[in-house]
């Protein structure tokens, strides 16, 4: 009985958490800061976009081994067309490569290394370009 009841207090928590994943947020004003370059792909995002998956998967640069570095690639799956889209590349500094992509806001956000001082988050826009870190003291901010 124990068993079941812990699996329902689980699920009850998991599935609200999972289904909010993807909704639209605003996000806190942050300081512009430079950074290596993160390689966005010219497809435009529609802006009425349905049901979506944000994935990120890291890949060596030659495709064999770090000699030339790697990047995260970051996509989007559409759940009704079923169509997978590469967003960009972003740079694999992190200790923790971690990435997600909020299509309403036109923004990907990511964990890249400052300095060598462990991760921050970034976030990018897909359609200014603009770069911007939200240090630590910002996080609770947007959380």
């Amino acid at each position: 009985m124990k068993t079941s009841s812990f699996r329902f207090i689980i699920v009850f928590l998991l599935v609200p958490t999972l289904l909010s994943a993807c909704s639209p947020s605003s996000s806190p004003s942050t300081q512009s800061i430079p950074s290596k370059e993160v390689q966005s792909s010219k497809k435009t995002i529609p802006s009425e976009q349905g049901q979506y998956l944000s994935m990120t998967y890291t890949e060596y640069m030659n495709g064999k081994n770090t000699d030339k570095g790697m990047v995260m690639r970051v996509m989007t799956y559409d759940l009704s067309s079923k169509k997978m889209t590469k967003l960009a590349d972003v740079p694999y500094t992190s200790q923790y490569p971690l990435s997600v992509v909020s299509l309403p806001d036109h923004k990907i956000y990511y964990s890249a290394d400052v300095d060598d001082k462990g991760d921050q988050l970034f976030s990018y826009d897909l359609n200014s370009k603009k770069l911007n870190n939200y240090p630590i003291i910002y996080l609770p901010l947007i959380v």
